[in-house]
């Protein structure tokens, strides 16, 4: 019910978005994009091997198209980041727990909770022995707290030192101009009124017509929740986003995805990095290092076996599952999707084909082939796959020039859109081995991403990533 509910909101911000704003939507150079591979998208489905199934597949693409447009375009502030990065935050607690209740107290939703939870989790995991919580498989939820992981790390770095290098600013600022504001404030100030709460004044001082996208756009967190956590001290809030981590890490742990641990490590190493902790890099170097080799080392792995539990390189080497048939390997999937492309490079097959021509190939049916890139090459062709790549590519681009310039971005809102764009990428890394976009929450989040990563270029080129508050919701 929740994410139905979460779904209609988003719907229906985004049609007075489009109505409100038609205008400046038609003249942004992404949008036509997008509109050129709809049109290429729907123009592969008449050449389909099965046009129906076809046009059913383009459900997962071209509502997303619309959403993550019309989206970007109510990016107002660096703040609405913090505002989705807390959300996502703050979903780890009841979805860990979830899933710590399935596989280890035997908790499943009786019927009468099926319409809340849609995906009712099951007892012992799904596949069994694995974390699912909500999300009804495993991997779906790997992908969704490596995206939370992220944003913590970004928060973490925003409330941290993020915040240390912003206040000396300040001060410096304010020891040359007393009383001026700051262009390079922190964005949480604890002093300020809650921007929720003052994004909402504003709203319901315009008339309604222009006060209902404003009101949709902030209603992910609430002014009350936002008050709340505005007021704590900043070690309160550190610690609240350095539990959730860990929460993070043992959901990540317990969902045996061997994609999302791999993700997991590389999205610290990338903050470490860019924090200048070494230190900390190193470590986790070292100890993915250690599994590895314990798994594949060429010798002395025998060593580390006896210290490392076989929970994690046994997972590596996949030798718990070593009787698997050929046909449900992954390389054997990406075989025969690559056969495919090279067969129709151009018009591909169609989506929603793949299952089909396997299932009559191999005589076993497969949801898909476990590489979102390699599908799309198979089902729309290379042109289409290359495009959609190159547009995504091209936005996320614009927003590592936004960190690398700090074009009218603080200091402190770096860290924390930093944490947004290896979310990103963590989804991008997620679909070169199994593809959770069918999961339409999973899916909604990823296009979420990438329109507030276009919306803060946006604001970049506009020079208007200094605002202290949103601003007025006005038809263009």
């Amino acid at each position: 019910m929740m994410p139905v509910l979460g779904g209609l909101f988003l719907i229906a911000s985004s049609v007075l978005v489009t109505r409100r704003r038609w205008c400046r939507m038609k003249g942004r150079s992404v949008n036509g994009g997008l509109l050129l591979l709809a049109v290429l998208l729907m123009a592969s489905c008449t050449l389909a091997h099965l046009p129906g199934e076809a046009w059913l597949g383009l459900v997962h693409f071209l509502p997303y198209f619309w959403l993550m447009a019309a989206q970007a375009e109510l990016m107002a502030s660096p703040k609405q980041l913090q505002q989705t990065a807390i959300l996502i935050a703050l979903t780890v607690l009841p979805l860990v727990l979830i899933g710590l209740g399935e596989l280890f107290l035997g908790w499943s939703s009786p019927g009468e909770l099926a319409d809340i939870l849609p995906w009712p989790p099951t007892a012992g995991g799904t596949p069994p022995g694995r974390m699912a919580s909500v999300f009804g498989y495993a991997n779906n939820l790997a992908l969704y707290l490596n995206m939370a992981l992220a944003m913590l790390l970004g928060l973490v770095g925003y409330d941290g030192w993020g915040h240390d290098c912003e206040q000396n600013r300040s001060h410096a600022r304010a020891s040359v101009a007393p009383g001026a504001c700051s262009a390079g404030q922190p964005m949480l100030d604890v002093t300020a009124q809650p921007v929720g709460t003052a994004i909402l004044a504003d709203a319901l001082a315009t008339p309604f017509s222009d006060a209902v996208p404003t009101a949709l756009a902030t209603i992910t967190v609430s002014p009350v929740m936002e008050s709340w956590l505005s007021h704590w001290p900043r070690s309160r809030r550190l610690f609240l986003w350095t539990l959730l981590i860990i929460l993070c890490l043992v959901g990540l742990v317990l969902t045996q995805s061997r994609s999302a641990w791999g993700l997991g490590m590389l999205s610290g190493l990338a903050m470490a990095i860019y924090w200048g902790w070494t230190w900390l890099g190193a470590v986790l170097l070292g100890f993915a290092g250690s599994i590895f080799w314990a798994a594949f080392g060429p010798f002395g792995k025998a060593s580390l076996r006896r210290v490392i539990p076989d929970f994690f390189w046994a997972r590596l080497t996949d030798q718990n599952f070593s009787d698997r048939p050929i046909e449900t390997l992954r390389i054997t999937q990406w075989k025969f999707v690559l056969d495919l492309s090279e067969s129709r490079p151009l018009s591909g097959w169609g989506l929603r084909n793949f299952s089909h021509l396997y299932q009559n190939e191999m005589g076993i049916w497969m949801g898909h082939p476990h590489n979102l890139f390699l599908m799309l090459g198979a089902e729309t062709g290379w042109f289409i796959t290359g495009g959609l790549l190159g547009l995504v590519g091209w936005i996320f681009y614009r927003g590592i020039e936004v960190i690398r310039t700090k074009n009218h971005l603080n200091t402190a809102d770096c860290y924390l859109f930093f944490g947004i764009l290896i979310a990103f990428l963590n989804t991008i890394f997620f679909h070169l081995f199994d593809i959770p976009l069918f999961d339409f929450r999973i899916n909604a989040l990823g296009w979420m991403i990438v329109s507030q990563i276009l919306g803060v270029v946006y604001l970049s080129d506009a020079g208007n990533l200094n605002l202290g508050r949103t601003e007025q919701f006005k038809a263009d």
